[in-house]
């Protein structure tokens, strides 16, 4: 109104950007305090309501199919959703007690209020062998930390997903709406795609107040093959669900209506690999975007039919740039420096235990482009 009151509820609508972020940047303040400048600067003053962080834009589970409980519990297994915030993470510090007997000093950074420790770690005496085990309950933000630390040891940090990060994103734009000056009355909470209708928002009337940009796809792209991002590539195959689902059509008009976006994105992946890449349908059996399934299955022909084909397509050379180098940096930057394929392999890193895998391009003695 024209007091600079919303008297309704605010709502902060993510759309899979994988950058949203409550951390300032080089020469620029963080995004959600941007938004809160731009609301500020509008007028606003105060809300009546709460402040809804909205991750409805996906549809479908939060985790991977096959995703095995012990790695979502870590930053690499982080749950994608449509409003992500800092990366889905907290880093947990640790570090011994003052004396022997005391409790070790256990809290995140940031503080968040969603994240609930529960220290069992204690401090033994200077130069004892020590032991810590961390573990964060699968379907809630409860942190249980136990074991003992030698006094005058180590500290540590520990990079721990969040669960229901919209949650998360809509508290710490609560807590920047408060630092610039505007009231909110409500409390943080979330709407997604399993909401039931009757607690789904109303936004026939809704308008928008203000808004931030993420990255171009390009560079999305180069900052998750450089540093194997996994949740940014989940994020980017849920777009592509939510985007161009329509476009790799199920015959069967109810499971197409059911169809989660992570699915969705799975369809045009394969559709794409089959029709444009030629991989044969049986070379492929993908489940997640980021690989962390041990139920994927691709074969080594089909992935290098696909370098092949993207070596000719319009995106070559951004595809190409955004693989690390070996010897040089992203995830290759300390492997194969001494070897004669330092700068010359460009290639995708994955692994898990015990294997491990490159794929990309290799540029031989005689100057001859492999995939």
């Amino acid at each position: 109104d024209a007091a600079g009151t919303i008297k309704g509820d605010l709502v902060l609508y993510g759309r899979g950007a994988p950058d949203l972020s409550s951390r300032a940047a080089p020469g620029r303040g963080s995004q959600l305090s941007e938004l809160a400048d731009k609301l500020y600067a509008r007028g606003v003053r105060r809300v009546r309501g709460d402040v809804v962080g909205d991750e409805s834009f996906f549809r479908g589970e939060a985790l991977g199919a096959g995703w095995l409980w012990e790695d979502v519990q870590w930053y690499y297994g982080a749950e994608p959703s449509a409003l992500s915030i800092d990366d889905n993470e907290v880093a947990l510090a640790v570090a011994p007690g003052k004396e022997v007997g005391a409790a070790a000093e256990v809290g995140t950074l940031p503080a968040l209020e969603q994240i609930r420790v529960t220290n069992e770690l204690h401090t033994i005496e200077r130069g004892a062998r020590g032991a810590m085990g961390i573990t964060r309950e699968l379907s809630s933000n409860a942190v249980r930390v136990w074991g003992e630390l030698p006094a005058g040891g180590s500290s540590y940090k520990v990079r721990l997903s969040v669960r229901r990060p919209a949650l998360v994103a809509a508290s710490l734009f609560r807590d920047a709406l408060g630092a610039r000056g505007i009231e909110v009355a409500g409390t943080a909470r979330v709407v997604d795609a399993r909401t039931p209708l009757g607690a789904r928002l109303d936004t026939a009337g809704a308008v928008e107040l203000a808004s931030v940009t993420s990255m171009t796809l390009g560079e999305v792209v180069r900052e998750t093959n450089k540093k194997s991002l996994n949740l940014q590539a989940e994020l980017l195959l849920r777009t592509l669900g939510r985007e161009r689902g329509d476009t790799a059509p199920d015959p069967d008009p109810e499971r197409m209506r059911r169809r989660d976006t992570d699915a969705a994105g799975l369809a045009v992946v394969r559709r794409w690999l089959e029709s444009a890449a030629g991989a044969e349908p049986g070379a492929l059996d993908l489940r997640d975007g980021s690989g962390l399934s041990r139920l994927n299955r691709v074969t080594p022909e089909a992935t290098t039919r696909l370098l092949g084909r993207m070596s000719r397509s319009p995106s070559a050379a951004l595809f190409r740039a955004s693989l690390p180098v070996a010897g040089r940096d992203g995830t290759l930057e300390r492997r194969l420096r001494r070897s004669n394929a330092a700068g010359r392999v460009a290639a995708k890193t994955g692994s898990f235990t015990p294997v491990g895998a490159l794929s990309g391009y290799a540029l031989t003695a005689d100057g001859e482009p492999l995939a």
